[in-house]
């Protein structure tokens, strides 16, 4: 999960659990609770669109301190943060842009790559 700026920096990491793609007016009636978003702003950011995505996440774990965008770009130089979301395949890829020292720190179980 990637803090944009001022913090521009990882601060967790999160699974994805399911992709949901429907018209916004279904998806804000089935999950309008959980979307962290009020009626009026999502309506205005939807206006005119027929189709919605949502990304059912699961298992969001906080590092134990936020890796600074410098920090992730000297393991992985061409590395941009994100402009909505990116997919890592598995921990080992996680493991790959951020260095495996760096990702064992932050993590509560290390990981053995």
């Amino acid at each position: 999960i990637y803090s944009t700026a001022p913090e521009k920096a990882l601060v967790g990491y999160c699974f994805l659990k399911e992709i949901i793609e429907d018209h916004p007016d279904v998806i804000w009636a089935n999950y309008r609770s959980l979307l962290g978003i009020d009626k009026d702003r999502y309506a205005e950011y939807y206006k005119g669109s027929i189709r919605a995505i949502g990304l059912v996440i699961s298992m969001p774990q906080l590092f134990a301190s936020p890796i600074p965008l410098a920090t992730i770009r000297n393991n992985d130089p061409k590395f941009l943060p994100p402009q909505t979301f990116k997919y890592f395949e598995s921990m080992k890829d996680l493991s790959k842009t951020l260095g495996v020292s760096i990702l064992n720190q932050q993590l509560k179980i290390p990981l053995d790559v």
